[in-house]
């Protein structure tokens, strides 16, 4: 049994056919060679949740009710958290870059918190930053939203990884699915991952982005953030 058989039998037929053309080389991941970042980059993107590697951020659409509180009840102070994936973090396991990310984070999360007491935390729960936002509020005690794009965004992602984001979606004070039914394509992927952007940006009364300052898709993104909460956009850059 070859798992993706569909993938790799037409590959192995191209690589055939050319064979006298191609030649193989290994190179160190991480270690800053550009086009491996990108292949590494693309995969992720893919792998994820079957999306397209650069859906459009700042498409605004009509989705589901924004968040509301209860009549008389205190409405939290809302932070939403972006930022960059595994590959842009050093990896999927605690290493220097992301331990530093979680205490940048925890320094500005446990601040905010001093400055509205009713702080709550709106996290996509992606890979990377998204998920260490969460991480950091379970520590600190800090409410956080999980705002899901579709049901079971997980789907694709590793065994380990699916394990971690069930335990993150238990912890959160609310979950927000904003579509009912899970994507059919990875460009309608994209789509829902665009209006999910644009539904927290909605909802946030600040947002935080951390990035490299490179990533385009960030760079959309942060474009867009401004233009719902001006001056209210941190970006903390690694």
């Amino acid at each position: 049994p070859v798992a993706n058989r569909d993938i790799w039998e037409p590959l192995i037929e191209l690589y055939r056919s050319r064979a006298d053309e191609i030649e193989f080389r290994w190179v160190k991941g991480h270690a800053g060679n550009e086009w491996n970042e990108i292949a590494d980059q693309l995969a992720v993107a893919g792998a994820e949740a079957q999306m397209t590697p650069s859906p459009d951020p700042g498409s605004v659409e009509t989705s589901p009710a924004d968040l509301s509180s209860p009549d008389g009840a205190v409405v939290p102070h809302r932070v939403a958290v972006f930022g960059a994936q595994p590959t842009a973090l050093g990896g999927y396991d605690d290493n220097p870059v992301s331990n530093d990310v979680k205490r940048r984070l925890a320094e500005i999360l446990a601040a905010k918190r001093e400055m509205f007491p009713d702080l709550e935390v709106l996290t996509g729960l992606r890979l990377g930053v998204e998920t260490l936002a969460a991480v950091v509020c379970g520590e600190l005690g800090i409410a956080y939203a999980a705002i899901l794009p579709f049901p079971e965004p997980d789907a694709k992602w590793p065994e380990a990884s699916r394990v971690r984001f069930a335990e993150l979606v238990a912890g959160a004070a609310r979950v927000v699915t904003l579509e009912r039914t899970s994507p059919k394509s990875p460009r309608m992927a994209g789509q829902s991952l665009s209006r999910r952007n644009a539904w927290m940006a909605r909802n946030a009364d600040e947002a935080i982005v951390v990035w490299d300052q490179h990533d385009p898709w960030l760079a959309k993104l942060v474009d867009s953030l401004e233009k719902v909460i001006p001056d209210e956009v941190l970006q903390i850059t690694i």
